[in-house]
């Protein structure tokens, strides 16, 4: 799924590229990566091989209003540097003119994940998104500035919350599930209680997908709002 539909009183963000015709994101691009709980990708799964179109579509529902929360996290805190800029040495960042702009962003959502290997793992749904947005953006002035990639950075540590709290509220909501913190592993995000897909999560290794694009940064959402412990089995 391909989308770049967010809610902002900035002007709508345009596409970045259109990876449906074989377009690829320009090479100084930055990845976001979202990825929900397991045990959502597990009753997803559970869901489907059960027949249960209703909770398919709720799951998919869920994920999509909170991707749509923190895209527009993303575009109301990102900010251009206007004009020049000078650099301070000792921080790196930047003083000059900071306007909001409008973005150009892709994102591009996958049910399985791709391993380091190229190889996507089906033995259950990782449900996750990709968004991509371009290190320029248009000012009020109709130019194309850079993005500051320093402010947008900074904004991952609202995106993430708001991702887990809007998918366990809307879930919640729809299917009356539980949450809970998991029990054993490294993961911060809660799991399902009810019903009881918690204890399967350990099941299953965490594989954070490679989608095979050459891009200038990559930004894992989870692992920067909560840094992970050192794991040599993860994929």
């Amino acid at each position: 799924m391909t989308t770049n539909a967010i809610r902002s009183t900035r002007p709508a963000p345009l596409p970045l590229f259109d990876p449906a015709v074989g377009e690829v994101p320009p090479v100084d691009a930055v990845e976001l990566y979202f990825e929900a709980p397991l045990s959502v990708g597990l009753f997803h799964m559970q869901s489907t091989l059960g027949g249960r179109e209703d909770h398919v579509a709720a799951i998919d529902a869920a994920i999509e209003a909170a991707m749509s929360d923190v895209l527009a996290c993303l575009h109301d805190h990102a900010l251009l540097k206007v004009g020049y800029h000078a650099r301070q040495r000792r921080s790196g960042a930047t003083v000059g003119e900071y306007q909001p702009g409008q973005l150009y962003l892709t994102r591009v959502s996958h049910l399985l994940a791709t391993d380091r290997d190229g190889v996507v793992r089906n033995d259950v749904a990782r449900l996750h998104g990709h968004v991509y947005f371009g290190a320029t953006g248009t000012a009020r002035d109709g130019q194309r500035w850079p993005v500051d990639l320093y402010s947008s950075r900074r904004a991952i540590t609202q995106m993430w919350p708001r991702y887990h709290q809007r998918l366990e509220r809307a879930l919640s909501t729809s299917l009356g599930v539980a949450w809970g913190v998991r029990e054993s592993g490294p993961s911060p995000a809660r799991e399902l209680i009810d019903p009881p897909l918690e204890q399967f999560v350990a099941d299953y290794p965490r594989v954070v997908c490679r989608d095979g694009y050459r891009i200038g940064d990559r930004w894992n959402v989870q692992d920067i709002a909560h840094p992970p412990q050192f794991d040599p089995d993860a994929s």
